[in-house]
């Protein structure tokens, strides 16, 4: 057996490592689990890095250098996660934006420093286990479905059409991310983890903004992405993409950021003490324009009207969005350009997201029960060598509809719905409108965008709306919000 064809094995034992620490009922299944995902991975990332092993074929003082400077960082950084566990979630959501530590953009390069800092929190976690020290996950509701959804797409690699492709999805993306959603549940019983959080997130989306403006004035920028070149080169737009990868991808961090303020205003317990923080708006909000990403201000209409239903009459707000949507109308309708776009056909109109979506359709309709496996889309659909190696659906739906099946489908439900109902429990207002409003804006752009769940944020909604959920649920006098019926969240989460 070659060692493509034990990576499908070796993903599906990391997967279920991830759903055991997941799951997590007791010190022997977390400890299982730990290794489990340990050994699983081990392959993955070798199948991600080849010539990861080419940075030792140096001089004998170099390698000894290297490995001590390793070394002393992995004992810093267990020990800091055995002190400050909580420290491990937060710097692991910051890192899982996927900042790219090379120009042009290697993937493998941004995992490694994700993987470095999980690394160290799943030590620190056997540690705490052995000590007896450890508390549990605490997903509740979420753990469950989430666990499925995780093992089950790591089980298609067997029957995909793009093993390569697969691979990386499931060691960038289910295996890190699910062990970092863990932690996040672990962490949210800690007050610093939850005070700390949303602070991280307005500043690093200030940063980010400022540094987006300076690039739309400069008209340059700093990371290489040939899309965005192209159309810079050629339209009167100049977009930037500030220090992520692509525009779409900073726009929904903005977005985030926004909602998580907006709330924090509507909902928190010192209102007033709060406005100070919304002048962080002002970069924030600056960036998202300068970024010109279509899907973010969907997203960002779609979490505010969340926030909205939640802080006023919902008749109000109600007519209010129906009259913005017919000004709206009205005014686009009389712009020539929207004239001349009926011409166009609506594949051109939606950047090819129409093509995507009827490919995506075909491709289920011919893999109706299990779909083409992970990462399989673009080799199911493409029509030349480079759609085959590059094309992603655009749309969380399709993705998981063509590549996952029915199946797929169903424990994707199973899994919103798990979250939704876990939403309902979370105690404090302000908290439950925020992954509300966040969960609608994430679902909203991942209908037009691709990368739903590559970011942390779904899986940081999992992880604080299942782990909130719990912890009220298990409460001797769990906190009450009775005075607010109308706050019931359809649907949410924030990281």
């Amino acid at each position: 057996m070659t060692s493509d064809e034990l990576l499908p094995y070796a993903g599906l034992v990391a997967a279920v490592g991830v759903a055991l620490l997941l799951l997590d009922r007791g010190a022997v299944m977390r400890l299982a689990g730990i290794a489990a995902t340990v050994i699983g991975a081990g392959p993955l990332i070798a199948a991600q890095a080849p010539d990861l092993g080419a940075a030792f074929d140096r001089s004998p003082l170099f390698v000894v250098a290297a490995l001590v400077g390793i070394g002393g960082a992995a004992i810093l950084g267990v020990a800091g996660a055995l002190r400050w566990p909580w420290l491990v979630p937060v710097a692991g959501l910051v890192v899982a934006l996927r900042f790219p530590l090379a120009n042009p953009v290697r993937p493998a390069h941004f995992l490694l420093p994700l993987y470095a800092i999980l690394a160290c929190g799943l030590v620190a976690l056997a540690v705490a286990t052995v000590r007896g020290r450890a508390r549990p996950s605490g997903v509740g509701i979420v753990g469950l479905p989430l666990a499925a959804f995780v093992v089950y797409a790591a089980a298609s690699l067997h029957w995909t059409f793009d093993l390569d492709r697969g691979v990386f999805a499931l060691a960038g993306t289910f295996v890190p991310l699910g062990v970092l959603a863990t932690l996040t549940a672990r962490a949210v019983r800690e007050r610093p983890f939850m005070a700390t959080l949303p602070v991280v997130q307005v500043l690093l989306a200030a940063v980010l903004g400022i540094v987006a403006v300076y690039q739309w004035l400069t008209k340059t920028t700093f990371i290489d992405n040939p899309k965005i070149d192209i159309a810079n080169a050629y339209s009167d737009l100049f977009r930037v993409n500030s220090l992520l990868h692509d525009p779409s991808i900073f726009g929904r961090v903005q977005v985030f950021a926004l909602l998580t303020v907006a709330g924090l205003c509507l909902f928190g317990p010192a209102r007033r003490s709060l406005l100070g923080v919304a002048i962080a708006v002002v970069p924030i909000f600056a960036g998202l324009v300068v970024s010109f990403s279509q899907t973010s201000f969907l997203a960002l209409a779609a979490g505010a009207a969340v926030l909205a239903l939640l802080a006023w009459r919902r008749t109000t707000v109600v007519v209010a969005v129906l009259g913005v949507l017919a000004v709206g109308v009205l005014l686009l309708i009389s712009q020539p350009q929207v004239t001349s776009l009926a011409d166009r056909s609506l594949d051109r109109a939606t950047s090819s997201r129409a093509g995507l979506v009827e490919r995506g359709s075909e491709t289920f309709g011919s893999h109706p029960v299990a779909g083409v496996g992970l990462g399989g889309f673009g080799a199911a659909t493409g029509r030349t060598a480079q759609e085959r190696r590059q094309i992603a659906p655009h749309n969380v739906l399709v993705e998981v509809a063509s590549e996952l099946g029915a199946i797929g489908l169903t424990l994707f439900a199973g899994l919103l719905g798990a979250i939704v109902l876990a939403i309902r429990r979370v105690p404090g207002r302000a908290l439950r409108a925020i992954l509300a409003a966040d969960l609608a804006a994430l679902l909203t752009h991942g209908l037009g965008y691709a990368q739903f769940f590559s970011g942390p944020v779904f899986w940081a909604i999992a992880a604080i709306a299942g782990a909130c959920a719990a912890v009220r649920v298990g409460a001797e006098q769990p906190v009450a919000d009775a005075a607010e019926p109308s706050v019931v969240a359809p649907a949410g989460a924030s990281t």
